[in-house]
């Protein structure tokens, strides 16, 4: 269950894989959350769709992707790549110096990683 995915198909579009910080925090894991904001974003831009967010739920001792939401239009074509993070147990640092093409939405994911990772620091800091 901690590894599925879903999308709501609303205006904007709601998606989700993993775990919400609610449930990483019952299941024992000290979360902290990545954000990145999608006004800062060239391809929500262009399409005139740059509100919304996308948050990315992380344990803060090993920086592993517990969890990603996603609020904004095209969210539905996000969550492969968000899925795939879960399940592997990536962490951030992972994303942070993944490549991704520009201008698309899957920037966010890399954003949010490097944004979380320059105010927390290297893993175990």
């Amino acid at each position: 269950p901690a590894h599925n995915s879903a999308v709501i198909f609303s205006t904007p579009e709601l998606a989700m894989a993993g775990l919400t910080e609610a449930q990483a925090q019952a299941a024992g894991v000290d979360v902290a959350v990545a954000r990145y904001d999608f006004s800062q974003d060239a391809r929500a831009q262009i399409g005139g769709h740059d509100s919304g967010q996308l948050k990315i739920v992380y344990n803060k001792l090993d920086r592993k992707i517990v969890g990603v939401h996603a609020l904004v239009d095209g969210a539905a074509n996000l969550m492969g790549e968000a899925a795939l993070l879960v399940h592997a147990g990536l962490p951030l640092e992972a994303i942070a110096t993944a490549i991704h093409p520009h201008p698309t939405l899957t920037e966010s994911f890399v954003q949010a990683a490097r944004m979380a990772l320059a105010a927390h620091g290297p893993v175990g800091h």
